[in-house]
């Protein structure tokens, strides 16, 4: 697997007539101009694609279809280090997390430990989700049977290991429910201060509904809001808007869609062209809440938030959670001058949220990173 590369520019072959030296000249000169022009715009550009000290990552899901996309993503990122990715009971049940897991790191030919974490939230019954991901949790894609095992570490010691290992510098990406991390925190009380940042898929900013990850696990949500870890929030309703595609008719066919993104030659293409394909179906089929003829991967956006926090654009909030009666499960953003609400809720916190993300980098990077795959 190549790491994500960018191309800089092509030069042109000036003549070599003496007589149209002027022309030449001329030529050059512009030529030289558009390199430097284009030189100018790649420097400008944000480095999402490498970097010289990768950050050290743990990746927490419950996958789940776009965890797949966003997993693909963040092991071609030459910008990440992925320690391990660890797997959470979500939107399938733990057994099966677990299983897609192992299987999309095979897939996928990430060589770090895989293991299996919470089963059940910390104290609220297990909530059924809600989440789409069709048979198998993959949208129906079959991917090879696994041949790693899961480390037999649970994943909330598996967390703590790398966190000591990396000296307080390692990551997490955290796109599942949150019970893993806090009983890694509950667990190990130092744990905190060995942790760099965490990057959370959470709560709705304008949307009324309740989020999944919160609302599985209000009271995980809630340790790690209070941990004193630096939270830099995705929330899923701008997830979806940031990683929106729309199709250009009801009845576009997506593989014609995505053809210059999804790649046939690329090898995670089965994957990838699956999860859009049935996407797709269930935007035109289900009523929804954003345009029914395009579709979001929200996961991805936690990925990109971390190896491009360049093309993000981000506010700071006050955040917190419900945990009682009919807020069980509710997320709220308040502005950090209203100071009312703030004291209303104490057990919130301070936290850095994605508002938006530059649309054309985006598409770039999913074309950079099926490039990276072939």
């Amino acid at each position: 697997m190549k790491k994500l590369i960018t191309n800089g520019p092509t030069a042109v072959s000036p003549s070599k007539k003496r007589g149209r030296r002027p022309v030449f000249l001329l030529a050059t000169t512009i030529l030289v101009c558009g390199v430097l022009s284009g030189l100018g715009q790649l420097l400008d550009q944000p480095d999402y694609l490498s970097g010289p000290s990768p950050i050290p990552v743990i990746i927490d899901c419950d996958p789940g279809a776009d965890d797949g996309y966003a997993l693909v993503l963040a092991g071609c990122a030459a910008g990440l280090d992925i320690r391990a990715v660890t797997a959470v009971y979500g939107s399938l049940p733990l057994g099966a997390c677990a299983q897609n897991a192992c299987a999309l790191a095979d897939y996928i030919g990430l060589r770090c430990p895989v293991a299996a974490g919470a089963a059940v939230p910390l104290k609220r019954s297990l909530q059924p989700s809600a989440a789409g991901s069709g048979a198998g949790g993959l949208c129906g894609v079959a991917l090879p049977v696994p041949t790693r095992q899961l480390d037999a570490r649970p994943a909330w010691q598996l967390i703590y290991d790398e966190a000591v290992a990396q000296n307080g510098k390692l990551q997490l990406i955290c796109l599942g429910p949150l019970t893993n991390i806090a009983t890694a925190l509950q667990l190990y009380p130092d744990l905190a201060g060995k942790i760099d940042k965490i990057t959370l898929l959470c709560g709705n900013v304008s949307l009324s509904a309740r989020e999944p990850n919160a609302s599985a696990d209000p009271h995980a949500l809630q340790l790690v809001l209070q941990s004193g870890i630096e939270l830099q929030i995705v929330p899923r309703d701008t997830a979806y808007d940031c990683t929106y595609l729309s199709n250009p008719s009801p009845t576009a066919n997506t593989d014609t869609y995505w053809g210059e993104i999804v790649s046939p030659s690329s090898r995670v293409h089965a994957l990838l062209a699956g999860v859009q394909r049935y996407t797709d179906e269930q935007w035109r089929v289900e009523a929804s809440a954003l345009d029914p003829n395009g579709r979001g991967l929200p996961d991805l956006a936690a990925v990109i938030a971390v190896i491009a926090p360049s093309i993000c654009q981000k506010r700071t909030a006050y955040m917190s959670v419900g945990t009682q009666s009919e807020q069980c499960g509710t997320t709220a953003f308040y502005p950090l001058t209203d100071q009312p609400a703030i004291a209303a809720h104490p057990a919130g916190c301070r936290v850095t949220v994605l508002t938006g993300l530059d649309s054309e980098i985006y598409i770039q990077l999913l074309r950079d990173m099926v490039e990276s795959y072939r």
